[in-house]
């Protein structure tokens, strides 16, 4: 018999942030090119940190614009779009423990 220690790290042992069932629904939301968790980057950092459509795709060569424009009008994944605006009006802490340190400033996002 196996003894898990679910949200525990192993090699530490430290207890890991825990992320609401709203938060796996975001991470787990997407489409074939891109995860939930690189779409609601995305969204984070215009709604919550306020970063214009020009930062972001400048920061993401990778990534075409009009995929960054669809994202932040709701257009290439409403699911994920849907998802982040919920927990951005009902657990923003969330998006803060799960998006705050994703990225360093700078760091390409796709």
């Amino acid at each position: 018999m196996m003894n898990y220690k679910f949200n525990t790290w192993i090699q530490s042992g430290e207890q890991a942030k825990e992320i609401s069932s709203k938060g796996y629904e975001l991470l787990r939301a997407g489409n074939q090119s891109y995860s939930g968790q690189t779409i609601g980057y995305i969204l984070y950092c215009h709604y919550i940190k306020g970063a214009s459509f020009n930062v972001i795709n400048r920061e993401n060569k990778s990534m075409p614009a009009n995929i960054i424009k669809g994202i932040l009008t709701g257009t290439y994944s409403p699911k994920t779009f849907n998802a982040f605006m919920e927990l951005a009006e009902a657990e923003t802490e969330t998006l803060e423990g799960i998006y705050s340190d994703v990225k360093e400033e700078g760091e390409s996002i796709g």
